[in-house]
């Protein structure tokens, strides 16, 4: 769902249509009602899922997106344009509604963390909860779009071998694909070399030039609390030096985490761990500032008439999953172990697919997969 909102077109990007003042320009895979443009999927409370509205009230126009808002935008005021893809001049943080009027732009702070909670809870109870949260977003899903092909492309890393131990334990009709599957159009033809270069995830996208719900591993590394810069956050508040953990580690994040840039980040947030307790005091403070990181962490969005599902991209997963205790916490960082839980009861064959090691001959064990 690439945009903008201009006085004059995007010519970056294929459609365009003016809406009031402002020429509204978009790749394809939009539909539209009288005064409403949208793209993407809700959940049933509306607030999560992914997707956009623009809507025109008078001579407004209000930018609606589920909670955490899954794409970045830009706002350049010398050419008052509002975007999504490439932006230039101020970045729109996740927790901004953004208006446009005659005169400009109009941002409105929301709070999309809401409460975090302060008890620690067994590693039994954060995988019962973690499961009910994808189990329910799987029936939502077959509920409520059935009417879209499903693909799956399982990589042999946890995430989306997690995906297809749901998908296979609610026996949701999937395609699982083992190839990278990319259709050029208009838009990826002119555009997807230079938006891969900002955004690492779409060195890792497929598209389908007809309509087709792709389902993604997005976000999970660092909402089921797995992604290095968090961790070190985490670690170097609690006083742990997790190199030493890691070099000791036989776990299936171990040869990740000692790549020099993950050690690197490691090292430099444990030298400044007094400043970076003095800056979060208590642990609420670092909890909402590792929720206010993934909040603003972008990384699938839709492209073309390719709509990506991406359950993964939910902060109360990361909720749940601080509320570990530091010991158990430690074996999630070190080997998913959360993760495993969890395929372990829906569907444990998912398991012999899943490579030794993040990133490292990730489909060494694909050949299994029939």
């Amino acid at each position: 769902m690439f945009f903008t909102l201009s006085f004059n077109k995007d010519t970056r990007l294929p459609n365009h249509t003016l809406i009031n003042n402002w020429w509204f320009s978009y790749d394809d895979g939009w539909s539209n009602t009288k005064n409403r443009w949208f793209k993407g999927y809700y959940q049933p409370d509306c607030k999560h899922g992914n997707y956009v509205e623009i809507n025109t009230v008078n001579s407004n126009i209000s930018i609606i997106h589920d909670q955490y808002r899954s794409f970045p935008l830009w706002w350049d005021d010398s050419t008052t344009t509002l975007t999504n893809l490439l932006g230039q001049g101020k970045s729109i943080y996740a927790d901004d509604l953004v208006l446009l009027t005659n005169d400009g732009i109009e941002l409105t702070k929301q709070d999309i963390i809401g409460k975090i909670p302060q008890n620690t809870v067994s590693l039994d109870q954060v995988v019962e909860k973690i499961e009910k949260n994808l189990i329910d977003k799987v029936k939502d899903l077959a509920d409520n779009y059935n009417y879209l092909p499903k693909k799956l492309f399982v990589s042999g890393g946890i995430d989306t071998l997690m995906l297809y131990s749901l998908i296979k334990q609610k026996n949701l009709p999937v395609d699982v694909v083992d190839y990278q599957h990319l259709d050029y159009d208009w838009f990826l033809n002119n555009n997807l070399e230079n938006i891969k270069s900002q955004h690492w995830g779409y060195n890792q996208i497929h598209h389908w030039r007809q309509s087709t719900m792709l389902i993604t591993g997005a976000c999970g590394d660092e909402f089921l609390f797995r992604g290095p810069y968090t961790i070190a956050l985490w670690a170097a508040w609690y006083n742990i030096e997790i190199e030493k953990f890691i070099k000791t580690s036989s776990g299936y994040h171990s040869n990740y985490f000692l790549k020099e840039k993950n050690i690197s980040t490691f090292r430099k947030f444990y030298e400044n761990r007094k400043q970076i307790q003095e800056q979060y005091p208590t642990k609420i403070d670092l909890f909402r500032q590792i929720l206010n990181i993934n909040a603003n962490d972008h990384q699938h969005w839709h492209i073309g008439n390719t709509i990506t599902w991406t359950p993964f991209k939910d902060l109360e997963l990361t909720k749940i999953i601080l509320q570990l205790s530091v010991e158990d916490l430690m074996q999630q960082i070190l080997d998913a172990k959360v993760n495993k839980t969890i395929m372990e009861r829906l569907y444990p064959q998912s398991l012999c697919f899943l490579s030794k090691s993040k990133n490292y001959r990730s489909r060494e064990n694909l050949h299994l997969l029939k």
